[in-house]
């Protein structure tokens, strides 16, 4: 073979090396790219945990497969995968009626859209297996949860001992990442009473009949309907109700809208000195802004002291030095707790912070003071066109502190 030859053999065979190697290389990269976000589709009412063999995809294990990225099972029917990267959605919208629980769903944990057929037609509920809420969300998760009802759940009473712990917060559901429930109803949730103490303080009862949040917190066209925050547990000292029977929020951004608070009760105090729990309905520590716009506040009940202490304050809503938004919404029959100790204030609202309420009626609600709104400070109360009428305490419907009040 003459050297031209030889040269034009080893080209050609160099060149078909090179283009194998660069389709190695494309396939590689293409088998390892991030998958794109995964639709799971449950198909079942049952609460089954992983079973691969079943042809089912059950809640809990959609739950399992978004987290962890792998299928309940490889026959038809099974659970698919969720993908490493985006937000996978959890399709129940195929599946109507109550799924009973057996035990605490998985902690959500990754990004993901939660969507279900409606409210009034599938119901997530704790049946067996003990004391439990619905749904956990982590701090490392964004979540959208819609079209479900979420109900019965009951969080861990507190440890009885010398002092007593807390009851466990977020009866319904308990959210630390950024959360966003479109359509559902949280009904019927409670939170752990607190501790018994043999010697000291009892525990304060959980926090959050409903709904408890540290993060920022989205609803919309939801109702939040029968949740009681836990009983303070009893002792020498007793102790303090729950806060926020319907919802506690303790960080971030709230922010509601067309949603509804209906006979949510905070938490009872028990024995000596024990005040009951404030917020029957909303209670806001931390937040960094409330923003509520066409909410309904009704018929929500502060925590009652069965001891010496005082009734729970703000029968409706309680902030804690916050920045406050209502607008065009409802504040009525709402009453803050009965006790022997402290006058309870605020049968519909007991602000301190920077508040503005627009177009707004405040109501029939009661209190021993500031039987509409008491406000305690801490910034500026804004009133415009609302309508306050009919408010039981002893200064009527408005008291406050300070003479930072514009109207």
């Amino acid at each position: 073979m003459s050297p031209f030859s030889f040269f034009l053999a080893r080209l050609r065979t160099l060149s078909v090396i090179s283009l194998c190697l660069a389709f190695i290389a494309v396939a590689l990269i293409w088998t390892s790219r991030p998958k794109a976000a995964t639709t799971i589709v449950v198909n079942s009412l049952d609460d089954a945990s992983v079973n691969p063999g079943n042809g089912l995809c059950t809640l809990r294990e959609a739950i399992t497969a978004a987290n962890t990225n792998t299928p309940s099972g490889s026959i038809p029917g099974e659970c698919t995968a969720g993908s490493g990267s985006g937000s996978d959605t959890i399709d129940m919208t195929g599946v109507t009626g109550t799924i009973f629980l057996s035990g605490p769903l998985p902690d959500i944990s990754s990004n993901m859209t939660i969507t279900g057929p409606g409210s009034s037609q599938l119901t997530v509920r704790r049946n067996t297996g003990g004391d439990y809420r619905i749904f956990t969300i982590t701090s490392s998760a964004t979540v959208a949860i819609s079209g479900v009802t979420v109900t019965n759940g009951k969080t861990s009473d507190g440890v009885i001992g010398t002092a007593g712990t807390a009851g466990a917060d977020g009866g319904g559901i308990l959210n630390g990442g950024t959360l966003t429930l479109t359509g559902v109803v949280v009904s019927g949730n409670r939170t752990g009473a607190g501790g018994v103490s043999t010697v000291d303080s009892g525990g304060t009862g959980g926090f959050g009949g409903g709904i408890s949040s540290s993060s920022n917190l989205t609803m919309t066209n939801c109702s939040v309907t029968g949740n009681v925050a836990g009983q303070g547990g009893s002792g020498p000292t007793g102790g303090a109700g729950g806060y926020g029977g319907g919802l506690y929020s303790s960080g971030g951004t709230l922010t509601l809208t067309n949603t509804s608070f209906t006979g949510n009760q905070a938490g009872n105090g028990d024995g000596p000195n024990a005040s009951g729990g404030y917020g029957g309905a909303i209670a806001s520590h931390h937040s960094t802004t409330v923003v509520l716009a066409n909410v309904t506040i009704s018929n929500n009940l502060a925590g009652n002291s069965t001891g010496s202490g005082i009734g729970g304050n703000g029968g409706g809503i309680y902030l804690a030095d916050g920045v406050m938004q209502i607008s065009n919404s409802t504040i009525s029959g709402n009453q803050a707790g009965a006790g022997v100790g402290v006058s309870h204030s605020g049968g519909g609202l007991d602000l301190s912070g920077t508040i503005s309420i627009v177009g707004t009626t405040i109501s029939n609600n009661s209190a021993a003071s500031g039987g509409g709104i008491m406000y305690q400070g801490g910034g500026v109360l804004k009133l415009f066109n609302d309508t306050i009428s009919g408010n039981n305490g002893n200064d009527g419907g408005i008291n406050s502190f300070t003479t930072s009040m514009a109207e």
